[in-house]
């Protein structure tokens, strides 16, 4: 199924000290845009009207986005580019609160035969959880268990969203199973933990660990006959979010960097460590290459993540600000 270049994100937990910075140079930027090569699977046509919806919910006028995107003729784009417009699209219902479509359009995404792997495996969860707000537990699961098939090493989080589906239908005894393998997750990951993020994650570590335990009692109460309540757990859940999330950001919208074409002839695979600050908009500024594993996939990153939106979830300054994280960017080959 996966025949494309895959990109992969991995957020870093770690400050990076600056190697051979690199400043984002906007000229540069402007030039990629007005000679985009044919390898990043985008023509510039479509890549100009995508640019024109985003430009439009930057400046909060979601409505005329909508109006755009519903009005970009779509016939000849090329699978690559109805996954970008799904991706979009999607993000523009997401906005206004359409879950439904949010959803149907994320299961279109699915569907491509362009989607790389870690894509598809987002979105997944993504399914499962829109399934679980809108009471479908059994869809949640069925899509969950197929991102289990996929990911050999999920995280603690995503095994509490298979506890909120068992507990939805009441199967405790099998959302107690998950709550263990959410448990033994989370030991794995702080197991590898340093010193250093051993005491900048304490409170995290602690209150993950309160959030375990309070579901797991909770769920034995019902084994015992006690009525428990969704909206109990649901209450944990978005204390959770706002407190346990493993990073001080998310990801609203991401751009696919341009492979260099050299690497691709010589088959050459990599990474760049970007640190930057992020905005009261969300937007990445002061962006900087940390560190890289050679020089020819610098500048994809950097213009790539230019195009990134986010949404700071804490350790904002006063300002709104988020100062000096840190994301890195893999380009690999999909694995046959």
């Amino acid at each position: 199924m996966i025949k494309n270049i895959i990109l992969v994100l991995v957020l870093s937990f770690t400050s990076t000290q600056i190697a051979n910075a690199q400043i984002f140079d906007q000229a540069k930027y402007d030039e990629r845009v007005a000679n985009i090569e044919s390898s990043s699977g985008v023509s510039k046509k479509a890549y100009l009207s995508f640019l024109s919806i985003q430009n439009q919910m930057e400046i909060d006028r979601i409505d005329e986005a909508l109006k755009i995107a519903l009005e970009v003729d779509t016939k000849k784009f090329n699978p690559t580019e109805l996954v970008t417009y799904y991706q979009i699209l999607a993000g523009i219902h997401l906005n206004i609160g359409n879950l439904e479509a949010t959803r149907e359009l994320y299961e279109r995404i699915l569907e491509s035969p362009s989607i790389n792997m870690i894509l598809y495996k987002q979105l997944l969860i993504n399914v499962s959880q829109l399934y679980l707000s809108g009471d479908n537990p059994d869809k949640a699961l069925e899509f969950l268990d197929l991102y289990f098939t996929y990911e050999h090493s999920p995280s603690w989080s995503v095994y509490m969203i298979a506890v909120r589906g068992f507990l939805i239908k009441k199967d405790y005894e099998t959302a107690i199973k998950y709550v263990d393998l959410s448990e033994q997750a989370h030991i794995r990951l702080t197991q590898n933990y340093n010193e250093r993020q051993l005491t900048r994650f304490k409170d995290r570590i602690e209150n993950t660990n309160k959030q375990i335990t309070a579901t797991r009692e909770m769920l034995q109460r019902g084994l015992a006959g006690e009525d428990i309540s969704w909206t109990e757990e649901k209450s944990a859940s978005e204390n959770e979010k706002k407190e346990n999330a493993d990073h001080d950001f998310q990801i609203l919208h991401f751009s696919n960097p341009v492979f260099p074409k050299k690497a691709i002839k010589e088959k050459i695979e990599g990474w760049v460590q970007l640190k930057f600050d992020i905005d009261n908009s969300g937007k990445a500024i002061n962006i900087e290459v940390a560190n890289s594993s050679n020089k020819i996939f610098e500048e994809p990153a950097l213009a790539a993540l230019f195009e990134y939106r986010f949404n700071v979830l804490r350790n904002q300054n006063e300002d709104g600000f988020l100062i000096g994280t840190t994301l890195r960017i893999e380009f690999a080959f999909a694995k046959n």
